[in-house]
């Protein structure tokens, strides 16, 4: 039997943004990010062996546009409510080096900029930058996990799926609201 992964589609200033969901009380992210709802919900597509997911079971998505936890936590960080998203739970597939980065994302503070190198560092590889940019290109819950916050050692944005202007974007947004 296949698990249900709820979602939802929000319009931002940066575009729509699709996040996807499962649990309903303690709901964990799975897929998050801005483009077409197909492309997020592909990061669905493998979940074998994460918290509370059987097996490499299908995962049905099923619109929720609901008032839920997750919805909400977006639209209190769009309202500017800088910790918004750290309540939520986020699980996705990844190597160990990419947990222990994603980890260490998740504690840059709102506005904050951290180089690759740096990331590295603090996930225990200090020469492992072009792993880290790895690990940032794997995520598959973007803006939730901060990784438009990682730029290049010399200040230069680097890579955002292609997006160099939404990464652009989300970092003047959040300096505007310091």
């Amino acid at each position: 039997m296949g698990e249900r992964a709820r979602w939802t589609e929000l319009t931002t200033p940066f575009g729509g943004f699709v996040v996807a969901w499962t649990g309903e009380e303690r709901p964990t992210v799975r897929a998050a990010g801005f483009g077409p709802v197909a492309e997020v919900l592909a990061g669905l597509d493998d979940l074998t062996g994460l918290t509370g997911l059987t097996g490499r079971a299908a995962v049905t998505p099923v619109r929720d546009d609901g008032p839920g936890i997750v919805r909400s936590a977006v639209l209190r960080h769009l309202e500017g409510d800088r910790t918004a998203f750290d309540g939520l739970a986020v699980e996705q597939p990844g190597a160990d080096f990419h947990r222990l980065c994603w980890q260490a994302i998740r504690e840059t503070r709102f506005g904050q900029r951290i180089s690759y190198g740096e990331l590295a560092r603090l996930a225990g590889a200090p020469r492992g930058a072009r792993a880290a940019a790895n690990a940032c290109a794997a995520t598959r819950v973007s803006w939730i996990l901060p990784v438009h916050r990682v730029v290049r050692a010399d200040g230069s944005l680097g890579g955002y799926g292609g997006r160099e202007d939404l990464k652009e974007a989300l970092l003047d947004w959040e300096s505007s609201l310091l």
